[in-house]
């Protein structure tokens, strides 16, 4: 019956934020223009999908993780390019909060019940989606990542704090400045994910504190 119930629960909580993404998408995205990044992320999603090699063909002070993760939508040829991909923009953001109200849930249990959770994930979005313009950012991607990966270690399922590696180590390729949070979160889990005999990564309420003000120092730095 807990498993059911806490099942449920993550059903709701995934529901939730599609459902107020879309929402954000619909009210929001059809305003304004990003005209440095967002373009640029475009631009070059179209030169990989003409076969130039990052660093080889074009200059990039950054990975390439965010163009590749661009080019299904840009092999469209959409007139809705741009809309569509701040809808991306959208998940992410979303996402992110309501991860982040996950993992301090895990100091804080009474966070987890559906009418706090969603109300302090939504609130969490709407402090954040001030910072950032809606658009396609390799910044969101690393933040998103990290955050995936930093919730993923602390799944008591093997495959799962696998996964978190796996998303840590994909934030840096978004955004080079993430590498910090790999180290971070092996200092701060003990290395829970690993060791297949550690246990999972349960972050402190001052361990979670401290990788989210990492987190948005990395965000804002050059």
């Amino acid at each position: 019956p807990g498993d059911a119930v806490s099942a449920k629960r993550r059903l709701a909580a995934v529901v939730a934020a599609l459902g107020l993404s879309m929402v954000l998408h619909l009210a929001y995205s059809c305003y304004g223009y990003g005209a440095v990044d967002e373009g640029m992320i475009h631009a070059m999603s179209r030169r990989l999908l003409n076969g130039e090699v990052p660093h080889r063909d074009f200059i990039f002070s950054r990975t390439a993780l965010s163009p590749m993760l661009m080019t299904p939508l840009v092999a469209l040829d959409s007139p809705r390019l741009m809309l569509m991909s701040r809808y991306v923009w959208w998940l992410e953001m979303t996402a992110t909060a309501f991860l982040w109200t996950a993992i301090l849930g895990r100091s804080f249990p009474a966070l987890l019940g559906l009418g706090v959770y969603i109300p302090t994930s939504v609130l969490s979005l709407m402090l954040s989606v001030h910072i950032f313009p809606p658009m396609v950012w390799y910044t969101t991607d690393g933040v998103f990542l990290s955050t995936l990966g930093l919730w993923s270690l602390g799944r008591t399922e093997r495959p799962a704090r696998v996964f978190g590696g796996v998303a840590l180590g994909l934030a840096v390729l978004a955004k080079q400045n993430f590498a910090v949070m790999p180290v971070l979160a092996l200092v701060a889990g003990g290395g829970g994910f690993a060791l297949p005999s550690a246990p999972p990564v349960s972050l402190s309420f001052c361990d979670s504190c401290w990788c989210g003000m990492t987190q948005k120092t990395l965000a804002h730095s050059a």
